[in-house]
């Protein structure tokens, strides 16, 4: 402080909330910690060091990690209320608890340099990291090629299925080069093996799998790429044992897009696929066009399979009217001749009984033929008609004698 008048020295009072406290060194080297709530006034020969600072409040999910300056040992206090340090308490740290996720798990080292798994499924899926140990931590290629320009810090590692976009050149055995962007789908499934056996799992799984994919198609030609370049890429990558043994697994593998990195070569190149693709779009419209025609076939035979079953139960239903119809006159005919040759005194002979039947089935005939507009022209014979006298008209004619 300023000297005062008269070569006083003023001193700094301080008014401390309750939440607040001040560290005191007297003139023999003592230190006292003074809490609040009150109002503090340093002796004359007494420094404040550090001036005034906060409590630290410890809840579910924040602790304090203090080192005792007398044995120097560390201290992880988990105790909920507001904590005041003792006068040779430093605080470290405020801790955060550390809270997972099922799919997730997570690595700290120890003092000796052992190394503990916690998984969001165990029982232990929320701790604090005690006193003396670290959390392990990778830097994991993010940049799409892979090249480690730029990192992400992971120290949570998360099981679940994920896609990674990966892009690289390769060149075809007729030199031409490729420019490949494809998507991995992959996933981790033993996180020891991959804290063990690699410090980056992304930048490894893709720089192993563009080894191969260039050995692959450095055998083939750019049309042999071409038709089936899923298949090539699939091939070269799935079911490779050096993902397992890092702890990762490689589930799928799709090309998402692909150029030639020289530009008149992209430019013959997307003629190529151009005609690719109309061919393929016309095999498509004429095996449509075919499906219909064949439809079209199809329909006609079922119309005539159809039409044949009905003309044959039209067919079916005549054969039956007529043996109804000839059974109905069967038994007017048998009526009729049992009628006139039966027993009685006014019966016929049969032969006469028939003769009579046909004359009168001709009266029928002759007589339905008068109901209607047609003519029929008939010769004397037809009607076994015969003349045997001539009269004239009229009531005064007289029979002729020669007649």
């Amino acid at each position: 402080m300023p000297p005062g008048p008269q070569g006083m020295h003023r001193t700094e009072a301080y008014n401390l909330a309750k939440n607040q406290y001040i560290r005191i060194k007297d003139q023999d080297g003592k230190i006292r910690i003074v809490r609040g709530e009150q109002r503090v006034v340093p002796e004359p020969l007494e420094v404040v060091i550090g001036g005034v600072q906060n409590a630290v409040n410890i809840d579910t999910h924040h602790a304090v990690l203090v080192r005792n300056e007398d044995d120097g040992t560390l201290v992880l206090l988990t105790e909920h209320g507001l904590f005041f340090p003792t006068a040779y308490q430093q605080i470290v740290k405020v801790e955060e608890k550390i809270v997972l996720e099922e799919y997730q798990t997570v690595v700290y080292k120890d003092p000796t340099g052992r190394f503990h798994y916690v998984r969001g499924d165990s029982d232990m899926r929320d701790f604090f990291l005690p006193p003396f140990c670290e959390l392990v931590t990778q830097e994991w290629s993010v940049d799409l090629r892979k090249e480690h320009a730029q990192v992400e810090a992971v120290w949570k590692f998360d099981r679940r299925p994920s896609y990674m976009n990966y892009e690289f050149n390769c060149r075809t055995v007729d030199n031409v080069e490729l420019c490949v962007d494809v998507s991995f789908f992959w996933a981790i499934i033993d996180v020891p093996l991959l804290i063990e056996k690699t410090a980056d799992g992304p930048g490894d799984t893709c720089t192993h799998a563009r080894s191969r994919i260039i050995q692959e198609v450095s055998r083939l030609k750019l049309l042999e790429f071409l038709e089936r370049f899923n298949e090539i890429i699939r091939g070269s990558c799935i079911g490779d044992s050096f993902y397992e043994e890092r702890g990762v697994q490689l589930i799928s593998v799709e090309v998402l897009k692909f150029n030639c990195a020289s530009q008149a070569t992209d430019s013959i190149l997307q003629d190529i696929i151009k005609e690719t693709a109309d061919r393929l779009k016309k095999k498509e419209r004429q095996r449509g066009e075919n499906e219909v025609a064949l439809s079209r076939l199809t329909g006609e035979i079922e119309e005539e399979k159809m039409k044949k079953d009905l003309i044959e139960l039209k067919k079916s239903h005549l054969k039956t009217e007529a043996r109804i119809e000839g059974e109905a006159e069967a038994n007017k005919i048998m009526a009729y001749l049992e009628r006139v040759t039966g027993k009685e005194n006014h019966s016929i002979d049969p032969k006469e009984a028939v003769q009579l039947f046909i004359m009168l089935r001709k009266l029928d005939s002759v007589q339905a033929l008068s109901h209607g507009q047609s003519q029929i022209y008939l010769t004397p014979n037809d009607v076994n008609l015969s003349i045997g006298q001539m009269f004239p008209c009229g009531p005064s004619a007289k029979p002729s004698l020669g007649a």
